[in-house]
């Protein structure tokens, strides 16, 4: 039933979050420019910070360019009648899920399963076989920075 109202709620909100990113990506271009090299107007740390603060907001963009594609792929799911139901075993996903994350493609069961599974596929599998080695006090750390 692409035309429902259920379906014209989530197309809305869709759309509302797609029209925010969109407008953010174009806010935030200039802080993603390439950062000047020019030390009589800008010192070293602020430099740094300033490379610092591109590289948070080259992230923000990624992060926001993923969501944009998942926003777009949950519109066209909504177009061919596939939306609100789980990618994995075809069921339902609740409406207050799809409230929450419009872009959710899994219902919470999938979601979990999918999470666990490859939450476990990246733990670590090596015992230690020793205790960790005791870490150095503050003072040692502050006498070994000073003494370079």
């Amino acid at each position: 039933m692409p035309n429902s109202p259920e379906n014209q709620f989530y197309r809305l909100l869709l759309e509302s979050r797609l029209s925010d990113l969109e407008s953010q990506d174009e806010t935030n271009a200039e802080s993603r420019d390439t950062v000047v090299l020019d030390q009589t107007s800008v010192g070293r740390l602020s430099r740094m910070d300033a490379m610092q603060q591109q590289a948070m907001a080259k992230a923000t963009r990624q992060n926001r360019t993923a969501e944009i594609q998942a926003i777009k792929n949950g519109l066209i799911r909504l177009d061919e009648g596939e939306y609100g139901y789980c990618e994995d075993c075809g069921e339902d996903i609740p409406a207050k899920r799809l409230e929450l994350t419009p872009t959710a493609v899994r219902c919470v069961g999938c979601a979990n399963k999918t999470a666990r599974g490859s939450a476990s596929s990246t733990r670590c599998t090596t015992k230690r076989t020793s205790p960790p080695s005791k870490l150095p006090a503050s003072d040692e750390i502050s006498n070994a920075v000073s003494a370079q």
